[in-house]
């Protein structure tokens, strides 16, 4: 009776290699795909925020939501009629609290922390609004002054494709309450991510070197550490 053939220590050390080697060269990429695709979801989250705030214009006479509220000094997250337009599970009692589901799934969450919860986190710590959202006061009594109580009106807007309403910022910012996603003028941008208990715009992606963006026009996209630093003022601020 012949014996059936079968692999020696050798053949099977090299297909034990083989595989390792192959595995070692499949993990990166699959390491990037998923990386990829939570970048996607991050951007079609602040898209759709985008688009929400052009719903909540067409019906509130072209106006946006302003960075706080009117006559007092609760931040655009709060904003009901916006977080219901937006489709978005929310706390009843609080709107500034949105599913997890929604929010940028590369988001390092601190535990605990304020406005963190196993499925539900603070909008604003996770996507800032531009002072875009408040009226730079050039002249006048006010002048140089921030109304952060009143958005700038949209059909005001000369390019909206061109100026930028919502970017990532830290979880950490100011508490994981909203804070306006800035630049330091002339000097620096906040890009320390979740690291930084600042207004921080938040460099989630592609090994912390990107950010989502949108636009008053209603697009999203990806730009990286280079295109942010050369960004004039002018995109981030509704100087008029």
């Amino acid at each position: 009776m012949k014996k059936k053939p079968c692999f020696t220590l050798i053949e099977l050390l090299v297909v034990v290699a083989i595989i390792a080697i192959l595995a070692a060269m499949l993990l990166p990429a699959l390491s990037r795909a998923r990386e990829t695709a939570k970048q996607g979801q991050c951007q079609n989250s602040i898209r759709q925020l985008a688009t929400t705030m052009t719903l909540y214009s067409s019906q509130s006479d072209d106006w946006n939501v302003p960075l706080k509220l009117t006559g007092g000094s609760d931040p655009w997250t709060t904003n009901a009629l916006f977080a219901k337009l937006s489709g978005v599970t929310h706390d009843a009692i609080y709107p500034n609290i949105w599913s997890k589901k929604f929010l940028c799934p590369s988001v390092a969450y601190i535990t605990p922390h304020a406005g963190n919860w196993s499925t539900m986190a603070n909008l604003g710590g996770v996507y800032g609004m531009t002072y875009w959202g408040a009226t730079w006061i050039g002249s006048g009594a006010d002048t140089g002054v921030w109304l952060e109580n009143r958005a700038v009106k949209v059909n005001r807007v000369a390019h909206p494709s061109t100026q930028l309403l919502f970017t990532e910022v830290s979880f950490k910012s100011v508490g994981g309450m909203a804070s306006p996603a800035y630049k330091d003028p002339g000097t620096y941008w906040w890009v320390n991510g979740e690291a930084d208990d600042a207004y921080s715009l938040a460099l989630r992606h592609n090994g912390s070197r990107a950010v989502n963006v949108a636009f008053l026009d209603g697009h999203a996209v990806s730009w990286n550490a280079a295109r942010v630093i050369k960004e004039p003022s002018s995109t981030w601020y509704p100087y008029n």
